[in-house]
């Protein structure tokens, strides 16, 4: 499912017209876990002693420096801090730059097609990352997308880099309604419905990127490297939306 529902409000309560939130946001369980700044959403292991923590030793210094300010965006946006989501907007970009798309558009066709729709999630490997970028790994979901024919399609023609940077725009977006909320404006009908909806769309559509992009990597190791990417973007997307859903940014949908 590659697209978040709409939403409407009363008072406090969320009526979703068309996703089951139980898989997108693993049971709700996987996100409302501790009291915290953002609806309950808390990042792991914060403090300086966690840094660099389930790093891979073979991970060159420019990715250390990217994850590490990926790390450091998600703990900004946990406070709300509408330069956290820049700072992720800006870091996906430059984790974008360092795709191999040319490699991955060669091999993806020399992968059975099947084997790509059913996907190749590796949760260990998932949960390593998480930990590494400081997100409680109980936060994520139990469960991942499988991808369809459309998605794969765009993978194909337009690589990885492009989704990476399409979901980059969206954290723009959630910087912007921040500081909306920090400014005290209730949005009602903004030109170009400023709402939490981009966020997640990015985060359900790299859902099955990850899936495409592992599975290729499990028959081709050299694309090991895009699987981790594209579940770094995933992961800092799926955080971003479900710290606008359950953050009590009251948005309508316009």
């Amino acid at each position: 499912m590659s697209e978040v529902g709409r939403r409407v409000f009363v008072g406090s309560k969320e009526e979703r017209n068309d996703i089951d939130r139980r898989r997108f946001l693993g049971s709700g369980a996987a996100v409302v876990v501790a009291a915290g700044s953002l609806g309950g959403l808390a990042l792991a292991g914060q403090g300086p002693a966690q840094e660099g923590r389930g790093a891979r030793a073979s991970d060159t210094p420019l990715q250390r420096e990217i994850k590490a300010q990926l790390r450091g965006g998600l703990q900004k946006l946990q406070k709300q801090d509408p330069d956290g989501a820049r700072q992720l907007a800006t870091v996906v970009r430059v984790y974008a730059a360092t795709v191999d798309d040319a490699l991955l558009l060669s091999l993806l066709p020399k992968v059975p097609r099947q084997t790509l729709l059913r996907g190749a999630h590796n949760h260990a490997e998932i949960n390593r990352l998480a930990t590494e970028l400081g997100i409680d790994p109980s936060q994520l979901p139990k469960t991942f997308a499988t991808a369809d024919d459309a998605l794969l399609g765009k993978l194909q023609k337009e690589g990885l880099a492009e989704q990476m940077r399409n979901g980059a725009d969206a954290l723009d977006q959630v910087a912007v309604l921040l500081e909306k909320k920090k400014a005290g404006t209730r949005v009602v009908a903004l030109q170009g419905c400023q709402t939490c909806e981009p966020a997640c769309d990015a985060a359900a559509q790299m859902d099955q990127v990850v899936a495409i992009t592992c599975a290729a990597s499990a028959v081709f190791p050299l694309l090991a490297e895009l699987c981790v990417a594209a579940s770094a973007a995933w992961l800092t997307f799926y955080i971003a939306c479900a710290a606008c859903d359950f953050g009590g940014w009251m948005f309508d949908y316009c």
